[in-house]
């Protein structure tokens, strides 16, 4: 399995069982060409563009596209370029007011987040008052433009905090993190499917 395969990957790791399935059974996250799976790594914009497109689009790379508007710092040559132009034009990746998409700028956990529900289609509608305020998290303003993604991934077992008080919205998403988040939402997806 996954241990023997990455020597690097700690075998009572909270992630393996997620990574294990995440590798084997969808291709959305491969090993690094050192051989390493480096499951507490942080993840780059490029990067989770990849992961969501694999993980809720489709297991192929998509197809060259044109886009309505072109990132400065996304170019066709780059091993990126077709995963953020799809993602773009299904609206589940934007780039930045300067109009730079950041490809190697590190994924927050709220980022992280936003990007794998919109990437599965999963409407994230204005969040009630009430599940606002039943939020226990002191990291998350109830007026954060990802508050409502927090509170949908919290109740819907999508993603939880570190602890109670924390949700660490800013932090840098690990790969494991991440895995953990596309579990929960193919789980969430397949239990919607499944209920009559």
């Amino acid at each position: 399995g996954l241990l023997k395969k990455f020597p690097d990957v700690p075998g009572d790791h909270w992630a393996v069982p997620a990574m294990a399935y995440l590798t084997a059974q969808k291709p959305v996250f491969g090993g690094y060409s050192d051989g390493t799976l480096g499951i507490d790594n942080s993840v780059k914009r490029a990067e989770i563009a990849k992961i969501a497109w694999n993980a809720f689009v489709d297991e192929q790379a998509p197809e060259e596209e044109d886009s309505q508007k072109s990132l400065k710092d996304v170019k066709k040559e780059d091993w990126f370029y077709v995963y953020v132009q799809a993602l773009q034009n299904m609206e589940v990746v934007e780039g930045y007011s300067d109009g730079t998409f950041q490809p190697n700028r590190k994924v927050n956990r709220v980022e992280a987040l936003k990007i794998l529900l919109k990437a599965a289609g999963i409407q994230v509608e204005e969040v009630s008052q009430e599940a606002l305020n039943a939020l226990t998290f002191a990291d998350v303003g109830k007026d954060a433009w990802y508050a409502k993604y927090v509170s949908f991934a919290f109740t819907n077992g999508i993603a939880k905090g570190l602890d109670e008080k924390t949700f660490k919205p800013e932090g840098e998403a690990t790969r494991g993190e991440i895995a953990i988040m596309v579990i929960h939402i193919l789980d969430y997806q397949n239990s919607l499917i499944l209920t009559p």
